[in-house]
């Protein structure tokens, strides 16, 4: 990402750089560093940067540039505070020094507090000589916090006297978090070293002179340091403060090798924790399932929406050996995921994934992200690239799309129009949805959110019609169970009703019916509709793929998802809604239309037949069809194919061979593997090259639905049919190439291979109520 660079046109991933799809083109702020011979570098370079945006324009970034130390090669933590300033959103940079390293004084950090235009930048200043051990070296602590402040919006910078009120300690003051008002009172989160660890809090102030501590974190058990806290306001309540911080996880022992063997097989998470009197106090630490942490800072904030942003890596560890030793993708990545209010946490994103400068310390880091709201739904984001690039780029909150899932739990986040009926949460996570006469009112009753996807989608709703209406296909009145998803640019609607499901179609107005079926009122039925970036939309009902094919109508309607009936006096319309998903379709074949998807019969055959993909391989080369997926719209995602094994071959779990359905996802920095045999399902852990198998049953080669869900974490979760099978795994971290492929191999002594595929989707992971984890009993 540094000025030269070849550019990313005659360039392809991974080296060239790559920033998510609601990313904005990112800046080099600065990018000068020491380098040794063969361009490595020659000592720590540029660090965690800060960054504040006093409105779209006027921006202000401030990092640590490490230096040289004569007694100590490797001198960590500590520099000079470098700043600079962008008066025109961030396209040009002014660059200079904030806080000069001297003889006697280095800065281990810097944070921004925007007291309404008003710039504090908050220092942690090292005293070298307290900072040295016997043979010399220096790790950037005890840290003091000192300030300074600007009143003209960064141009320049004067010292303000402090004082913080904290026992002296081996670590001193850290931060690593921005500072919020609330409540009337300044919360700036820290950590420090109590009780022989290190523990996290806030200092509070009321006149931004005097800081004193809360109370600190209390480790649990399996945490060995509680360290960089972000604190938010909690969006369920305004009076709660949310903690998040990084751990270092002690579960799988506390040793160096076994930490390092710990974080390499495993997903490891931030810890979070509440408080509900400005941080006097704290809920006790428990791991969240939602927000991976692999020993590295992480971000969370809040957007004026309330809805939480977290920033974070998808791999790193306290790790033994050598820059080089570390495992690949090793701060590599940096994702993204958003909150909503009321809602689950929606599916991680890519932010950014750089190119290496190095192959030795640092190599292709992209860490260590800061965020500040410019607009409502905007952000600016700083962040380090490879210890040499300080980045700045936008994300536009507003542009992603969280998807819809997790049930209905207290419909807090639904505009809920009961429309002189009923649309209320049943109690179980449903939604129970009835309604008699339209009246004076908008004539239905149901739920929507006024968020929606921007191109392809798939969206599955799992419900019993308990009472059929009578559609009126001009107006809409009497449809008995009805989903809308709104694009902007296109709008599925559909309904099912007694005879059948209906739609709105490109070219022929209101309601017409695109699949003739009954509908009955006794049992509960999965209905999926998959529509394409041109409209062009394929139902399935119970996993099984119908005649159905229809382009759905344009429509400029503002994006959203609603689910309602509309019923009369003497057709009254009702139902159960069970379950109801809306997410991002990255890649989908119903095998009677496989544009983009390259077959490759070299082991036998790889041939659509009747809408079906057959594979076949009689010996040790394989047959497969493939199709490569974007890298910038690298998620957390879902796989879903119905398909069956006609002839079963032998694993081998090493070599690789014998694989008799095969499914594989890549989105550029995970990768599911999965192989379907006789006697269950296979995959690859995380940390792993060995098949495994992950689920045992006899009937696995039998015709099935089967679905993977892959989260944050890379936990990884499989359904059968609709049911949940109980097998959990963490998948692979992994650099191939972004792809999905079905593939079957046999052996070298001939044992074949060969499946079915009716059809198969990979979309991004629908919200989940409950995060699932490994079980004891499959973790690594």
């Amino acid at each position: 990402m540094s000025a030269g660079d070849t550019p990313q046109s005659v360039r392809s991933w991974p080296e060239a750089d790559v920033v998510g799809a609601a990313v904005g083109r990112p800046v080099v702020v600065y990018s000068k560093v020491g380098t040794a011979a063969g361009g490595e570098l020659a000592h720590e370079g540029n660090r965690v940067p800060d960054i504040v945006a006093l409105d779209p324009r006027t921006l202000v970034v401030a990092w640590r540039a490490g230096l040289r130390d004569a007694r100590d090669p490797t001198a960590t933590d500590q520099g000079s505070i470098l700043v600079a300033r962008s008066t025109d959103g961030g396209a040009t940079w002014t660059n200079g020094t904030l806080a000069a390293a001297t003889a006697t004084h280095r800065y281990h950090y810097v944070i921004f507090l925007n007291d309404a235009g008003t710039l504090y930048a908050l220092l942690g200043r090292i005293t070298v000589a307290a900072d040295r051990n016997r043979e010399g070296d220096v790790d950037g602590f005890p840290v003091t916090m000192v300030a300074k402040r600007s009143t003209d919006a960064g141009r320049t910078w004067a010292d303000v006297p402090v004082t913080v009120e904290v026992p002296a300690n081996s670590r001193g003051v850290v931060l690593a978090g921005k500072p919020i008002k609330h409540q009337g009172v300044w919360v700036l989160p820290f950590w420090r070293s109590s009780g022989g660890a290190n523990r996290a809090g806030v200092l509070r102030s009321t006149d931004l002179t005097t800081w004193r501590p809360g109370a600190l974190t209390a480790n649990p058990p399996g945490v060995g340091s509680i360290e960089e806290p972000q604190v938010v306001v909690s969006h369920d309540d305004p009076g709660v403060l949310v903690m998040m911080a990084r751990p270092l996880d002690l579960r799988g022992g506390s040793s160096p090798a076994q930490r390092d063997a710990y974080y390499r097989t495993h997903a490891v998470h931030a810890v979070t924790c509440t408080s509900g009197d400005g941080g006097l106090t704290w809920s006790p630490v428990t791991f969240d399932p939602d927000i991976p942490n692999y020993y590295v800072k992480g971000l969370l904030t809040r957007a004026s929406s309330g809805a939480y942003l977290a920033i974070y890596n998808t791999m790193a560890g306290p790790f033994t050996g050598s820059s080089a030793s570390k495992p690949d993708q090793y701060r590599e990545v940096l994702c993204y995921k958003i909150k909503r209010p009321g809602a689950p946490w929606g599916p991680g994103r890519l932010f950014a994934d750089g190119a290496r400068l190095t192959s030795g310390a640092a190599r292709g880091w992209d860490v260590y992200a800061s965020a500040d709201e410019y607009a409502p739904g905007r952000f600016f984001v700083a962040w380090e690239h490879n210890q040499t690039d300080i980045m700045v780029a936008s994300l536009d909150v507003g542009a992603s799309f969280t998807g819809v899932g997790g049930g209905f739990g207290d419909l807090s986040a639904w505009t809920v129009t009961p429309g002189g009926g009923t649309a209320e949460a049943d109690g179980s996570g449903g939604l129970r949805l009835a309604n008699a006469a339209p009246g004076p009112g908008p004539g239905f009753s149901g739920v929507s959110q006024p968020y929606g996807p921007t191109g392809a989608f798939a969206a599955s709703i799992k419900a019993r019609v308990t009472a059929h209406g009578a559609l009126d296909p001009a107006t809409g009145a009497g449809a008995g169970t009805a989903l809308k998803v709104a694009t902007g640019t296109r709008r599925l609607m559909l309904a099912l009703q007694a005879d059948g499901v209906y739609s709105f179609a490109q070219g022929t107005p209101g309601w017409t019916r695109v699949h003739a079926t009954e509908i009955d009122a006794t049992a509960f039925h999965t209905w999926q509709v998959t529509v394409g970036a041109a409209g062009e939309a394929v139902l399935y009902r119970d996993g099984a793929e119908t005649p159905a094919r229809w382009v759905v109508a344009a429509s400029r309607e503002s994006p959203q998802v609603s689910v309602w009936c509309s019923g009369t006096a003497a057709r009254p319309a009702g139902a159960l809604v069970e379950d109801l998903e809306v997410v991002d379709v990255l890649a989908a074949s119903s095998w009677d239309s496989f544009a983009g998807w390259t077959l490759n019969g070299t082991g036998g055959a790889a041939e659509v037949v009747g809408g079906t993909l057959r594979l076949r391989s009689a010996g040790a080369r394989g047959s497969s069809a493939s199709t490569g997926l974007d890298v910038a719209l690298g998620c957390d995602f879902t796989l879903e194919f119905r398909g069956r094994v006609d002839d079963d071959s032998a694993l081998d779990p090493d070599g690789g061979e014998g694989v008799s359905l095969g499914a594989k996802v890549a989105n550029g920095h995970r990768r599911l593997m999965l192989a379907v045999q006789r006697g269950g399902v296979w995959s690859m852990r995380k940390g792993s090259r060995v098949w495994e198998r992950v689920h045992a049953t006899a009937t696995a080669a039998a015709p099935a639905t089967w679905r993977v869900t892959v989260g944050s974490s890379g936990v990884a979760r499989l359904y059968r049919d609709g049911a949940d099978t109980g097998a959990t795994w963490v998948v692979q971290d992994s650099r191939e190439s972004p792809q999905v492929t079905h593939w079957v191999t046999g052996t070298a002594g001939g044992n074949a291979a060969q499946c079915r595929i009716e059809w198969t989707r990979v979309t991004s992971t629908a919200p989940m109520a409950s995060p699932p984890a490994p079980r004891r009993d499959s973790a690594p």
